[in-house]
């Protein structure tokens, strides 16, 4: 009876062993999902704080562009309020100018040019010429920049007249000329005028900055003495010379 009942537990624990077998394996499996949950939840989490930008990222960034744009303002302030020039500087200016349009198209106005170096001998050997015709020289235009005190181009004019004297204005720096020319007709010149420019252009480059800028010549007086000039070479391509 009592070997009966010993064999009867021995079974009983072999059935019971591979159960518990079972419930702990089970157990260990709940815990390893659930912490692989957590696990997982915590480095999403983690990921996605790391993606999005901090305070303190946010807060560089605005003092960053804030400094630029600051920056950037002054110097165009700065440049606003500049009233003079030196040479280096104005050819800054004048390479970085876009090429502009003409102040008057063809037909507007008669524009002629003549290199004859004086108003007075221009109007005597222009025998033809319109009495209503407006005669400029360069060399007034450029004086009266030169002699305004409130002027920006003074310092520099007074510097080149120190070194060439009465014959700066054919030693400007290029392109000046042409533009207080540009500035000149803008003012005084009117749709419809005839106006004759003398000791004018005195280079291909004047000539053509001019045309581009001002108007196109209608013609250019041009003594005979001059007649193998670039610039008279230059305008007879298009049949706009007179020689005198």
């Amino acid at each position: 009876m009592l070997r009966l009942t010993r064999s009867r537990l021995v079974a009983a624990r072999s059935a019971i062993s591979p159960l518990a077998a079972v419930s702990r394996n089970s157990k260990g499996l709940s815990a390893g999902i659930q912490y692989s949950r957590r696990y997982a939840s915590s480095k999403q989490a983690k990921t996605g704080k790391d993606d999005l930008p901090s305070f303190k990222k946010l807060i560089m960034i605005g003092i960053v562009g804030t400094a630029i744009f600051v920056k950037t303002v002054g110097s165009l302030d700065k440049n606003k309020h500049k009233t003079s020039f030196s040479e280096a500087e104005y050819q800054q200016v004048v390479n970085g100018l876009k090429r502009r349009v003409a102040l008057f198209q063809p037909g507007e106005i008669d524009m002629q040019l003549t290199t004859i170096d004086n108003i007075k001998d221009a109007k005597a050997k222009m025998t033809n010429e319109d009495p209503a015709a407006k005669f400029i020289d360069p060399k007034d235009v450029v004086e009266e920049h030169r002699t305004n005190p409130d002027d920006r181009y003074k310092a520099l004019l007074d510097n080149i007249y120190a070194v060439f004297g009465k014959d700066y204005v054919h030693n400007l720096p290029e392109g000046l000329l042409v533009n207080l020319l540009v500035q000149y007709v803008k003012d005084n010149v009117n749709q419809g005028d005839k106006v004759v420019i003398v000791d004018f252009p005195r280079n291909l480059k004047d000539a053509s900055i001019f045309e581009s800028e001002v108007a196109v010549a209608s013609k250019i007086t041009v003594p005979k003495s001059e007649s193998e000039s670039d610039v008279c070479k230059y305008f007879d391509t298009v049949d706009k010379v007179v020689l005198v």
